[in-house]
């Protein structure tokens, strides 16, 4: 049986390439919005979702910080989500944004990556970035995992962040480029590798830095913004700059505890 991440992929490969379709296009919020809640209604016992409760801000640094693990042993990433276009290409990859926080030591205009590893040393994460997929020449040049070829999980991909810093991403071999790297693998690969002590040595996403803390009690109900920021010795001013959500994902079978979507 699938894991909610592996359905969560497929899905996200179908609906993007019927948006196009459809002339119905979503957008890279509005795909981490929905992957996330998917995550949390399909299975809410292995993935945990704190909202930042802020106003959505311009500058945000990444979307989502990811713990990924067990307790006594969690992985962090700090998330960034990219949507590819019909033509292949990431538009927006090489963001620049007006605003950079003053610890960062970089007049604006900034680049998104720039503030992404900026923010991912302070929270003691590794800097990633996540794409939304639909490729119709996709196939096993762009397969990097150790399990058998399944084009619908490349519908979510993640990559390290030094990928973005490669030219022509915004152009039609965006989706070549960004996946002709072997770092490149579907989410799922990071909570469920059946291979993850082989992994750890031969892919970064596997050597992420091990969380200290994670800022999440049992209940995520029961944890404030100002809480959040104490943890991390935040200011009130670096709001901006916060991802919107924390997700924490356990790294063990998600089968026999999941709901239907």
């Amino acid at each position: 049986m699938a894991t909610t991440l592996e359905k969560v992929a497929e899905r996200t490969w179908k609906r993007t390439a019927l948006g196009w379709q459809l002339k119905c296009r979503q957008g890279e919020e509005t795909f981490t919005d929905t992957n996330l809640l998917d995550l949390l209604i399909s299975s809410p016992r292995k993935h945990k979702i704190f909202k930042i409760p802020k106003p959505i801000e311009k500058h945000l640094g990444a979307d989502w910080l990811w713990y990924v693990g067990r307790p006594g042993a969690w992985r962090a990433y700090l998330v960034q989500a990219k949507k590819v276009e019909p033509d292949g290409g990431y538009k927006s990859v090489y963001h620049k944004q007006s605003f950079s926080p003053s610890w960062l030591g970089i007049s604006p205009p900034v680049r998104q990556l720039d503030v992404l590893e900026g923010f991912a040393r302070r929270f003691g994460a590794m800097p990633v970035y996540a794409y939304f997929n639909h490729y119709k020449a996709a196939g096993l040049p762009h397969w990097h995992c150790c399990q058998t070829l399944d084009i619908g999980q490349l519908g979510c991909t993640l990559s390290p962040s030094s990928t973005v810093k490669l030219p022509g991403l915004t152009g039609k071999d965006g989706f070549n480029k960004v996946h002709a790297v072997s770092e490149t693998l579907p989410w799922r690969c990071i909570q469920n590798c059946p291979n993850i002590n082989v992994q750890t040595q031969s892919k970064a996403l596997f050597r992420a830095p091990e969380a200290s803390i994670i800022p999440l009690d049992e209940d995520a109900d029961e944890i404030s913004l100002e809480d959040f920021l104490r943890r991390f010795d935040f200011q009130m001013e670096e709001i901006p700059f916060l991802p919107k959500y924390v997700v924490i994902s356990t790294d063990e079978s998600e089968v026999d505890e999941e709901t239907s979507i």
